[in-house]
């Protein structure tokens, strides 16, 4: 009895020693849970663009400065600060790296999760909402790819076309909100719950960019009018608090119906307590009207946070405006040093997606013979978008040649559309295409055309073109001819995906006029006239003459986009830009980047103009000697700060006019400089070259039209076409092809070939050097006449480099000695004294042969008196009378006749060494047609990865 009694009086102290324990506890969760304060941390990640990890692809190195597995360190650290924590993604996650559309090309069947969403299972989002580019690659194959979520994914805005225009009855496309039921832990260390409603928009815009993949499907609603009427439903289903995942940047210019970038106004609906952004591709951290908003920037370049205090009032959770602190954390410093570790876990779960693109995007395609860059795209005519438009119009004009079904569009002139896709602005200073000259990979199509678009063809008239070059011209602020203070000359504000540049025609632009239209293509000054001396072919433009427009599906389908939205579609293909391109660089395997000068800047009259840009800091290093663009120093957000004169088209004395398009005149020039390309570096107080080619010299009349050089003094008439005019020549150098680079006081080549030396009457016409003293004729084709010729050099091939008073070879051959009657008439070479006859037709007479050399190959190369062989064989010894007439060598002493046929092992390896050198264009020939082979079966295969999307809007 007394071990029982003892036993429960044990009990009955353990269960006073608990009581004060537990129940009290107990009784303060319920009575303490008005006035409770809950700190609740939401964080952020948007406009992640498949950035996953800290890898650049298209120049195939580690770049801190993104990276999701970065980011997600962030995270880790964030929630350990915190006792309760949500996390949620604003989309553009699925799109964006040649990782994406190495996906996307794979295909999602089977158990195969997208390693995007694989990342964020892992990492434990809350909820996830989408973004425009979400919808680049299809409704079926988003459906596919966020099946396979461990968290909810939601929009709002985006309802199914049930094709009956009732408003009414619309249902949504996917889960319009989701509700957070969150257990968190109070100030006092009490569990407590808080239901946090999520919703998500996306602009309404959607549905012209991806107009091929959603029209019919789907329609896309305004933003702030869809969140009036969830935030009554979630209220309704005892949401606490209100989130907003709007992929909507910040546009303070007044509401309109189906704006873009809605985010400000959606602050103003009452019932939303937070608002996490994207989209626009920047950092924000303010306050809206009471309402705290956050937006991380771009590539998970940033995690964005809103600290936010709720407390419980009247049975209620109140979220304490003041107390709501938005912030971000960067996962860099502005020099790209990582400032955290990769979260191990995720790198590893995408190792094999990773290794696997980046083998994908250096699969070859093409070579370039110079470099390829956009760090001036938007201030000049830029090989990046050339490339691209060269691209798309070989594509529609092949399409119209060959199928008959369009043949109709046979003789409508066809031009191309591009833009410069990246170029800097809101995705910062490292946002450029630079690709090295040599090897072209599918990372460099990549990198040239960043979005998986297709190709579309468009009808349009002069009219329209001139409006959409109009709505281009947006891209450039105005600029005040009076004002000598600093002017900017781009606006940051235009997308440069819609600075599209016409190919095909010539245009200029006059930026001290005011822009007609905003970037929404919305008219803002009705009558200004930016675009200037539109030309198609060297006549100006009529309004009603019609164009066919390659364009991509984004720009095609457009109907607020002027100009564009009037025309008619009428080719839409299957193929992504990026397909054709490769195609494209198939066709032709080496390219040749170079911009054709189609439009430029109208000059501006003004005695001193400041007028800047900012581009990379390696832009520096493409500056060109024209001095157009310099160097200032460094500008905001690690950019670097040029100016452009926009007062003239080049550099150098010019008191009237400089080049028209391209090329440099860096000399005295006091009339014209070259109209096209080329340089006139020089003293050229006349006519400096129309056409390509470099005057750098003085040339007091006429300089060389097309091409070619004009280096030295020629007072009178420089090449017109090709070549190079090096020397003093007073009366009429080379006209196309070949170099005149001595003295030549009447008239030089006019076809190619050298004249070098001193010809007083008539150097080579066509081909050929004429190198020495020759005051008769110099060759007309082909061949060298190097020496002195005082009579007939050679017409056609061969060389006469020695002395030779009468005739040179006339064709092939070289006559490099001293032949005072007839040299060589067709091949080889007689390079000795011959003063008779030396051989008509190959074989080389390299001796002293004072009668007849051989007529038909064959070499006579050393005392022949009397006849060397007719055909093949060598002499290459005394021979007095007759050598072999057919085959053979006469390598010594053959007094008489020798007709054995015998050959020498040294001529007979020298010769199947020349047959080796004969065949070797075929067998590079065989190669090429390989390598083309391949390349097409790399195009049309591995290339099938690009799917579509538009430019980030």
């Amino acid at each position: 009895m007394k071990k029982s009694k003892k036993v429960l009086a044990g009990a009955t102290l353990a269960l006073g020693v608990m009581a004060p324990q537990v129940l009290p506890t107990i009784a303060h969760a319920e009575g303490q849970a008005e006035g409770s304060t809950v700190n609740l941390r939401i964080l952020e990640t948007s406009d992640i663009h498949v950035n996953l990890m800290n890898y650049d692809y298209y120049q195939t190195k580690t770049d801190n400065k993104v990276g999701l597995v970065q980011t997600a360190t962030l995270v880790n650290k964030a929630r350990e600060e915190a006792k309760n924590s949500v996390l949620f993604d604003d989309g553009d996650a699925i799109q964006g790296t040649p990782l994406g559309d190495y996906v996307a090309q794979k295909g999602l069947d089977g158990n195969y999760i997208h390693p995007l969403y694989r990342l964020m299972n892992l990492m434990k989002y809350d909820v996830i909402s989408l973004g425009n580019h979400e919808f680049n690659y299809g409704l079926d194959y988003l459906k596919k790819a966020i099946s396979k979520t461990d968290f909810p994914v939601i929009n709002s805005n985006v309802y199914k076309d049930d094709h009956d225009n009732n408003e009414e009855n619309d249902e949504n496309y996917f889960k319009p909100y989701h509700i957070v039921d969150k257990e968190v832990v109070d100030e006092s260390g009490q569990k407590q719950n808080v239901k946090i409603g999520v919703m998500g928009f996306v602009p309404p815009q959607v549905m012209g960019w991806d107009k091929a993949n959603l029209e019919g499907n789907v329609k896309a609603k305004d933003i702030v009018q869809t969140a009036k009427k969830m935030i009554p439903k979630m209220k309704a289903e005892g949401a606490d608090i209100i989130v907003a995942l709007a992929h909507s940047g910040v546009d303070k210019s007044g509401y309109n119906v189906g704006m873009e970038n809605a985010s400000f106004y959606l602050t103003e609906v009452p019932g939303v307590d937070a608002v996490l952004m994207g989209h626009s591709h920047t950092v924000v951290t303010d306050t809206f009207n009471g309402v705290p908003v956050v937006m991380p920037g771009v590539f998970g370049s940033n995690l964005g946070i809103i600290d936010m205090q709720l407390k419980k009032v009247n049975g209620k959770w109140e979220v304490q405006k003041d107390k709501s602190v938005p912030t971000v954390r960067a996962i860099s410093d502005s020099k790209g040093n990582a400032l955290v570790e990769s979260d191990k876990r995720l790198v590893d779960e995408i190792k094999d997606d990773h290794e696997a693109t980046i083998k994908y995007v250096n699969t070859p395609v093409g070579k370039t013979t110079a470099p390829i860059n956009s760090y001036f795209s938007l201030v000049q005519d830029d090989p990046s978008v050339q490339l691209v438009t060269n691209a798309q119009k070989w594509y529609v004009e092949k399409l119209f040649a060959e199928n008959g079904q369009y043949s109709k569009y046979k003789g409508i002139p066809v031009l191309s559309a591009g833009a410069p896709f990246k170029a800097g602005g809101r995705n910062g200073a490292t946002y450029y295409t630079d690709i090295p000259a040599g090897t072209l990979a599918i990372k460099n199509v990549a990198d040239l055309y960043v979005y998986p678009n297709t190709l579309y063809a468009v009808k349009v008239n002069g009219a329209q073109v001139k409006e959409w070059l109009e709505m281009s011209a947006g891209q450039f602020n105005q600029i005040d001819s009076t004002k000598a203070t600093e002017q900017s000359l781009v606006n940051v504000n235009y997308p440069t995906y819609n600075f599209d540049i016409l190919d095909g025609l010539k245009y200029e632009i006059d930026v001290t006029q005011p822009a007609k239209y905003d970037k929404d293509g919305k008219v803002v000054n009705s009558n200004a006239n930016r675009i200037a001396n539109v030309t198609y072919d060297g006549k100006p433009i009529v309004d009603n003459q019609e164009f066919i427009v390659a364009t991509n599906n984004y720009r095609g389908s457009s109907q607020t986009f002027p100009g564009v939205s009037k025309g008619e579609v009428v080719y839409q293909s299957q193929d992504e830009t990026r397909q054709i391109i490769v195609k494209y660089m198939q066709e032709t395997p080496v390219i040749n980047p170079a911009a054709d000068q189609n439009w430029a800047f109208k000059p501006i009259a003004a005695e001193k103009l400041n007028t800047t840009f900012d581009s990379s800091p390696n832009a520096q290093k493409y500056i060109t000697k024209d001095g157009k663009i310099s160097y200032i120093g460094s500008s905001e957000n690690e950019f670097a700060k040029y100016a452009i004169d926009l007062t003239k088209k080049n550099e150098g004395d010019n008191p009237t006019t400089p080049p028209t398009t391209g090329g440099d005149n860096n000399g005295d020039n006091p009339t014209t400089p070259p109209t096209t390309g080329g340089d006139n570096n020089g003293d050229n107080p006349t006519t400096p070259p129309t056409t390509g080619g470099d005057n750098n010299g003085d040339n007091p009349t006429t300089p060389p039209t097309t091409g070619g050089d004009n280096n030295g003094d020629n007072p009178t008439t420089p090449p017109t076409t090709g070549g190079d005019n090096n020397g003093d020549n007073p009366t009429t150098p080379p006209t196309t092809g070949g170099d005149n680079n001595g003295d030549n006081p009447t008239t030089p080549p006019t076809t190619g070939g050298d004249n070098n030396g001193d010809n007083p009457t008539t150097p080579p016409t066509t081909g050929g050097d004429n190198n020495g003293d020759n005051p008769t004729t110099p060759p007309t084709t082909g061949g060298d006449n190097n020496g002195d010729n005082p009579t007939t050099p050679p017409t056609t091939g061969g060389d006469n480099n020695g002395d030779n008073p009468t005739t040179p070879p006339t064709t092939g051959g070289d006559n490099n000695g001293d032949n005072p009657t007839t040299p060589p008439t067709t091949g080889g070479d007689n390079n000795g004294d011959n003063p008779t006859t030396p051989p008509t037709t190959g074989g080389d007479n390299n001796g002293d042969n004072p009668t007849t050399p051989p007529t038909t190959g064959g070499d006579n190369n050393g005392d022949n008196p009397t006849t060397p062989p007719t055909t093949g064989g060598d002499n290459n010894g005394d021979n007095p009378t007759t050598p072999p007439t057919t085959g053979g060598d006469n390598n010594g002493g053959n007094p008489t006749t020798s007709t054995d046929g015998t050959k020498d092992t040294n001529v007979s390896q020298e010769k199947e060494t020349s047959k080796v050198d004969r065949d070797l264009p075929k067998t590079g020939t065989t190669v090429f047609s390989t390598i083309g082979a391949g390349l097409a079966f790399v195009g049309a295969g591995v290339f099938m990865l690009f799917r579509r999307k538009k430019a980030n809007r």
